[in-house]
């Protein structure tokens, strides 16, 4: 519950005010989604089996990010140093393939390399190494965790997408 009123405040209001009000709220909003993309991608990097971290994401941390991630495509919040933190703090995430699919995510991710964001920017190495990054990682999680899933929890989930 804790965490997901820190979420709650990681979230653009709905009609964010007056001009000085939208660029204190993008501040603020911008420093809150840095400090929990910290706490849970280096909770994944030093204890990926945490039960709380696999809470947060079955909880969907992922449709989260993704819409963060398209904000700061859009330029409201955020910019290449949040881009480039989100990246770097969801890579370590033990991702399940579901997630990754039902969120969205793995595709916005992909596609960063063709957008306006990357292409000719200063950063469009670092963009794509965090990318590939990305990319491995999650790749190598769902793998473990296919091969952890157990037989009985794979029929139920046959079951239950049919």
């Amino acid at each position: 519950d804790n965490f997901n009123a820190a979420i709650k405040l990681a979230q653009t209001p709905p009609g964010m005010g007056t001009t000085t009000d939208i660029s204190t709220t993008s501040r603020a909003l911008e420093q809150r989604r840095c400090l929990i993309l910290a706490a849970v991608g280096s909770t994944a990097e030093t204890t990926p089996n945490n039960p709380t971290l696999k809470n947060i994401l079955n909880a969907g941390f992922l449709v989260k990010v993704k819409s963060w991630l398209d904000e700061i495509l859009a330029g409201s919040v955020g910019g290449m140093d949040l881009l480039l933190h989100l990246l770097t703090n969801i890579s370590p995430l033990p991702v399940t393939k579901e997630m990754v699919t039902s969120s969205r995510l793995g595709k916005a991710v992909a596609a960063l390399e063709k957008h306006k964001i990357c292409v000719g920017s200063l950063n469009e190495t670092s963009i794509k190494n965090r990318v590939r990054q990305v990319k491995e990682s999650w790749s190598a999680s769902v793998k473990a965790q296919k091969k952890s899933t157990s037989p009985a929890e794979l029929d139920v989930r046959r079951k239950a997408s049919t």
